[in-house]
């Protein structure tokens, strides 16, 4: 046992005067009476009961003594000295299902966490050095090892609430790398699984279709998480304004999922559910409907007329002859090359027609003797709703693919490739080798259909805002040249990130909500991302979801621990109301 407070061993000469006057006889004073017949008989019984007194008189002594000794004590601040190991290491679980409500009260399930840890800290032996660490993903290192118990109590405040999911196994190697493989090293892992019914909203996700540009559908999954059924609803709305109310039924355990159809310009939609559990953070999901746009198309080669007004003909595009190529080419358009193609194309959306000489991705050789289509691959969206078999692709030449990931559309006999694509990680290109001005494959219905095909293949990834959720790592590709940008949290915690063309990489979002990148200087906007809980293992509160940790690598946590110093102020205090019980019954002087 070590001593934190030596001086206090100094308070031990206050026994003294305690003792004088325990022993200090008190002088009678002198008075005349007329009789002593009755001070007789006092002073008879005072005489019988001489040494009744005096135990009296020494058991209050005693009891003197004993309180100051268990105060003296107390101020000495003893503790434990370390018998085992050195350090040990506490993981707080500050992940989404902690912020929880007890059902008894309104403290969350971290505050109920992070009061024990304190209480493990009151008692830790002298020099014991401890870590501690947050079990959310990635595990945090709050702080290192140390025995300044300042430090500790302050950085064990400071671990906030998030609504990230939780790695126990993560956080149980991170804190073996800690201890560098010592056995006797205990770890003590605080959470909480006391089982608590909850309905969460599991999935959101708006989208416009790609065959009317102005319609959308939405996909909504609820499960309930309880053990009773669950009748409720859900209510969508879009930029404050009501959508469409959906009644529900749940289930104990059951996953409920709904799709809804609309009309929109598109916003920021949001669904609620009505519903008062203890976890409020997936009861609400957002998410983003893009705005309708407008399809830029650059045609760029040689003009041809049934090419041109086939690209005009398409709903929601706006069609520029192009002399120059641009670079790079705008977000979300498409590059139409007619038989003049560039040495090496850019990257983006592009439909390669009838090409004449060779680039990057191919070579073109010699006209084909039969270009008949017989091979279709009619499970492909960019083929399955025209009639390519048995049609002559008029002027058709050899193309040899000179990169990978091409996929072959149609083909002859042969296995010559008349209409392919080519999928790279920058860059989605379309190549159909037929001259649309010799025959008749720009009359027939199948070439318009295959442009409309090809464009709305492209329209697809403009059309879809994804709605994020905290456990999946963000990256985008924003609209700008500046190398670092600012993300602003929900609650207006700001983050620098590097950007290296308009590429940026976020990481995993710890809050739900939404989230802005703007610009450092001019604090221009340039997108916003919705973020949600979307995760069934922290919305299942019933603890069968927690990940399982194996006992032998936790050290048990007492239920109830305080310092020596406190036990030792309430004995102290427990003597006080006892000398003040036996005064009153006349037991002790």
């Amino acid at each position: 046992m070590t001593i934190a407070n030596p001086f206090a061993w100094g308070l031990l000469l206050l026994a003294i005067p305690i003792v004088l006057f325990f022993f200090l006889k008190i002088r009678f004073r002198k008075e005349f009476v007329t009789t002593t017949i009755f001070w007789q008989q006092v002073f008879d019984e005072r005489r019988s009961r001489r040494l009744y007194r005096r135990f009296r008189h020494l058991l209050s002594l005693f009891l003197a003594l004993l309180f100051l000794t268990f105060l003296i004590a107390a101020l000495l601040d003893p503790v434990f000295s370390v018998t085992g190991s050195s350090r040990c290491v506490i993981i707080i679980d500050n992940s989404a299902s902690m912020n929880a409500l007890h059902p008894s009260s309104n403290a969350t399930r971290l505050d109920s966490v992070k009061r024990q840890a304190q209480q493990r800290l009151d008692t830790l032996a002298a020099g014991q050095q401890v870590a501690i660490l947050t079990a959310t993903i990635p595990p945090k290192i709050v702080s290192g090892f140390t025995d300044h118990s300042g430090t500790l109590r302050q950085k064990l405040a400071e671990v906030a609430a998030t609504d990230s999911p939780a790695d126990m196994a993560a956080a149980l190697r991170l804190a073996e790398q800690l201890l560098a493989g010592r056995q006797d090293a205990p770890v003590y892992v605080y959470t909480d699984t006391e089982p608590i019914d909850n309905v969460a909203i599991t999935r959101f996700q708006p989208r416009r279709l790609p065959e009317h540009a102005t319609d959308y559908e939405i996909f909504v999954e609820v499960i309930n998480f309880g053990t009773e059924t669950v009748h409720t609803h859900l209510e969508i709305d879009c930029d404050g304004s009501l959508v469409d109310v959906l009644p529900l039924s749940l289930e104990p355990n059951k996953t409920v999922t709904k799709i809804v159809r609309g009309t929109s310009e598109g916003g920021l939609f949001q669904a609620t559910l009505a519903s008062s559990d203890l976890l409020p953070a997936d009861n609400v999901a957002v998410a983003f409907l893009s705005k309708r746009f407008v399809q830029r198309i650059f045609l760029y080669g040689m003009e041809n007329y049934f090419l041109h007004h086939v690209l005009q003909a398409q709903p929601q595009t706006e069609v520029t002859l192009a002399r120059t190529i641009p670079n790079p080419l705008p977000p979300d358009s498409v590059l139409v090359c007619h038989q003049t193609v560039p040495q090496t194309l850019p990257p983006g959306n592009i439909i390669v027609i009838d090409p004449q000489n060779d680039s990057d991705l191919f070579r073109v050789g010699e006209r084909l003797e039969r270009p008949v289509a017989t091979d279709v691959d009619t499970d492909n969206p960019l083929v399955r709703f025209a009639q390519f078999s048995g049609m002559v692709f008029v002027g058709a030449k050899q193309i040899v693919p000179q990169k990978n990931g091409v996929k072959m559309l149609v083909a002859t006999a042969d296995d010559f490739p008349l209409y392919m694509q080519f999928t790279s990680d920058n860059q989605r290109t379309l190549v159909l080798s037929a001259d649309l001005n010799q025959g008749d494959f720009a009359l027939r219905t199948a070439f318009p259909i295959l442009v409309s095909q090809a464009l709305t293949s492209f329209r697809n990834s403009a059309d879809l805002q994804k709605a994020y959720s905290t456990a999946e790592p963000v990256t985008l590709s924003l609209q700008t040249e500046k190398p670092l940008v600012i993300l602003r949290s929900p609650s207006g915690r700001e983050e620098v990130f590097p950007c290296q063309s308009g590429a940026v990489s976020l990481g995993r979002l710890s809050e739900c909500g939404l989230w802005t990148v703007l610009e450092p200087e001019s604090g221009r906007e340039l997108t916003r991302i919705a973020c949600n809980l979307f995760n069934a293992t922290e919305s299942h509160l019933r603890g069968e979801g927690a990940t399982a940790i194996s006992p032998e690598k936790l050290a048990a946590t007492p239920r109830f621990v305080r310092p020596i110093w406190f036990v030792l102020t309430l004995l102290a205090l427990f003597l006080t109301v006892a000398e003040w019980f036996l005064y009153q019954r006349r037991w002790i002087e």
